[in-house]
């Protein structure tokens, strides 16, 4: 619920992102006023039919129907998709995107926020039973009842390569960010084009920050010699679907790949675990922890 009317929609500052943490703050605020009259923002379809045929602004809401149709209908931010070089978003600085909506009806992916930074992509694609989220191993459901409303928000360490996502404020999933150095900025609405994606969808606000200490610095993985010998313990947190692949004695991984010692079943880890290291001479070792 808003409590102060903003004179326009979008606040779109002017000074270079790396002094100031609000790079867009958009909450419909101005009734009949499309995202496409704000600076910077890109109505994008392939379709050739016009932005008011799926969006309208009303009662501090963007109202997206697009559930019936074919085609994206698609806002970018700089047009995003644009492969011409511009850091639009700075990956040495922590980054933030967050939006509340409640979608009416869904099919497949019906409608979705996301970002890009030229190294990674962080997304939240609204499907009938939840929001699933793009990590290094591919898509993962949080499950919630996307017809309530809710908040939904993604956080981005500044050069972490991970990922954490909140729903109406509580930490849901943390893990590594998929990788994607094509593309630079950030959108929202309906993404897909494919027959039977779709979502009829009231927007509250999107809202997308960017600058130093905006966020908590990543968790870090400790590793610690065991009391019993031939053993270490690694521990990181919960949050962190991880998996020890391998490991390797003596020599360096780089050097020589093939000296990396294979485990015959890959364990699914929790914190606080100790991995047995199949030697008793105290050599130098090297560890692969994989994000899934």
């Amino acid at each position: 619920m808003k409590t102060t009317t903003l004179l326009t929609a979008i606040v779109l500052l002017a000074v270079p992102i790396a002094h100031s943490a609000v790079i867009m703050d958009l909450e419909f605020d101005i009734d009949g006023r499309l995202p496409s009259a704000e600076q910077n923002v890109v109505y994008c379809t392939p379709t050739g039919l016009p932005e008011s045929n799926f969006y309208s602004v009303s009662g501090g809401q963007l109202h997206q129907r697009t559930f019936t149709t074919d085609g994206n209908f698609s806002y970018l931010w700089r047009d995003c998709f644009e492969t011409n070089g511009a850091l639009n978003l700075d990956p040495a600085l922590d980054l933030a995107m967050e939006a509340g909506l409640a979608i009416q009806r869904v099919a497949g992916i019906g409608c979705y926020f996301q970002a890009f930074d030229r190294r990674y992509r962080y997304t939240a694609f609204f499907v009938p039973s939840g929001v699933q989220v793009l990590r290094a191993g591919g898509l993962v459901l949080i499950p919630v009842n996307v017809t309530n409303y809710h908040t939904y928000r993604f956080e981005v360490p500044a050069a972490s390569g991970i990922v954490r996502y909140f729903v109406d404020g509580s930490l849901v999933l943390e893990g590594c960010a998929a990788v994607e150095t094509n593309y630079n900025g950030f959108g929202w609405g309906d993404g897909v084009g494919d027959p039977g994606n779709g979502a009829d969808a009231d927007w509250d606000f999107v809202r997308v920050s960017q600058g130093p200490a905006l966020v908590s610095p990543p968790p870090r993985l400790s590793i610690s010699r065991s009391a019993v010998q031939a053993q270490v313990q690694l521990a990181w947190p919960l949050t962190w679907p991880a998996q020890l692949t391998n490991y390797v004695l003596d020599t360096a991984p780089a050097v020589s790949p093939a000296n990396w010692m294979q485990f015959t079943a890959v364990p699914t880890l929790t914190n606080g675990e100790a991995v047995v290291i199949a030697d008793t001479t105290n050599r130098a070792g090297f560890f692969r922890l994989r994000c899934k």
